[in-house]
């Protein structure tokens, strides 16, 4: 299976092929995050990418992942762990800071080059919500279940992959005590891989209309 920064790109190049206008919408967004436009600790939360560039790749994928908090097809929580990660070899350090977790979460890092860095769990229904771009409050329950965790670094394809293919993801960037959680909202069917192993489709990779909101066109 070809990775999800490949079939990104592949998708991208062939999307501003045959639909032009998607390039300028790309970069509005890639000129918003070199700028400072959003805060760096939001940026943060959904990839770190270290001493990589920021490209139409990145800006697709965040303004995908953007859009859908925005609109409320993501939801929000976050965990106040008082603790920030260090570095992915030092594992018994980080699984020692996860103690510190509230009940009624637990988790386990193991690092590495697996699919994730380990997980985040809660063993009771917990609240996920946000303010949606029209100023709406959503908000849902969300079951006891468990999400794949990335620690640190981690490419804006990464954060997409997880959330198309397993509904959810659970965030500790580098130098912050938080670790976000995105869950897929219940009422969105987003839908999943298609049989071929792919990781995009139209169904599960692009937003209703243009990605960017009312507010940011002006």
């Amino acid at each position: 299976m070809r990775s999800a920064g490949f079939q990104v790109a592949e998708y991208v190049n062939n999307l501003m092929l045959v639909q032009p206008h998607w390039e300028t919408i790309l970069r509005q967004y890639l000129l918003r995050l070199k700028s400072g436009y959003w805060s760096q600790s939001y940026i943060d939360s959904i990839f770190q990418i270290g001493r990589g560039s920021l490209d139409l790749c990145v800006a697709f994928c965040f303004a995908n992942l953007h859009s859908w908090i925005g609109i409320g097809k993501i939801l929000l929580a976050d965990i106040a762990l008082g603790t920030k990660p260090v570095q992915d070899k030092e594992v018994a350090e980080n699984n020692k800071r996860l103690v510190n977790l509230p009940y009624p979460f637990s988790g386990r890092f193991w690092g590495g080059t697996d699919d994730c860095d380990g997980y985040i769990k809660w063993s009771e229904p917990i609240e996920f919500g946000q303010i949606d771009c029209t100023g709406r409050e959503i908000a849902a329950t969300i079951s006891p279940r468990s999400l794949p965790l990335e620690v640190g670094y981690t490419k804006p394809d990464t954060t997409l992959y997880h959330i198309i293919r397993e509904n959810g993801l659970a965030r500790w960037p580098y130098e912050s005590e938080y670790i976000h959680l995105f869950v897929r909202n219940p009422h969105w069917p987003m839908g999943y891989l298609s049989g071929d192993n792919k990781l995009i489709s139209e169904e599960g990779m692009m937003p209703v209309g243009a990605i960017l909101t009312p507010e940011e066109r002006e």
